[in-house]
């Protein structure tokens, strides 16, 4: 690879970067900074665990309920993408596994 071609993937990872990093919203008179730098490498952990867990109940969801129909799996999907509550809610409120595994 050449020494421009390597320049210009830092320039571009460079700006990819600092465009993540922190945003500002303007909500009517307020400002809201937002800055993933800012948070300490737990709250990333936790974050990603949430993530998981989040994506292994869905899945569990459109698996263990093949019969259930596509718009109330999708109703849940978007409740389990709200992490603990929607959690909480699914295991309350969801729809029982009908899959062939459960007897």
């Amino acid at each position: 690879m050449t020494t421009a071609k390597k320049d210009s993937f830092v320039q571009a990872a460079l700006l990819i970067s600092s465009a993540a990093v922190t945003h500002r919203y303007h909500w009517g008179p307020f400002q809201f900074w937002f800055g993933v730098d800012d948070w300490s490498p737990l709250v990333h952990v936790a974050l990603l665990v949430c993530a998981c867990i989040s994506a292994l109940l869905i899945f569990h969801l459109w698996r263990a309920n093949p019969t259930e129909s596509t718009s109330v799996k999708t109703v849940w999907t978007a409740i389990l993408l709200i992490p603990v509550i929607g959690w909480f809610a699914y295991s309350n409120f969801g729809p029982k596994p009908t899959s062939p595994k459960n007897p």
